[in-house]
């Protein structure tokens, strides 16, 4: 998965550290999300995806990190470096699991 970054109105610009993307809408996990439950580190933004990137659901916007964005691409190759990608297979099953639940897998 080239790295990607998402917009939401609540919450701005985010790392996605994992991504599922079901029939109604994504989930995605902020990079962090196996540090604890400190915070609310998974989403789901229901809607369909739409656009050839930068990709369009809802309100959020997902696009590739670019060249341009060397703040963002610094503190992903940090976080790329840290353990957590390594747990990105859990991750996905927890939003698999997100997606089902309230029916948009």
């Amino acid at each position: 998965m080239a790295p990607l970054t998402i917009e939401v109105p609540r919450g701005g610009r985010r790392i996605v550290a994992a991504l599922v993307i079901g029939r109604k809408g994504i989930a995605f996990a902020d990079d962090g999300w196996s540090n604890g439950p400190s915070y609310h580190p998974m989403h789901v933004v229901e809607g369909q995806v739409a656009g050839d990137g930068p990709w369009i659901i809802g309100a959020a916007q997902i696009r590739e990190i670019g060249a341009g964005d060397s703040g963002v691409q610094l503190h992903w190759n940090d976080w790329r470096r840290s353990a957590e990608p390594s747990k990105r297979g859990r991750a996905e099953a927890l939003l698999r699991e997100m997606l089902a639940a309230g029916g948009l897998l």
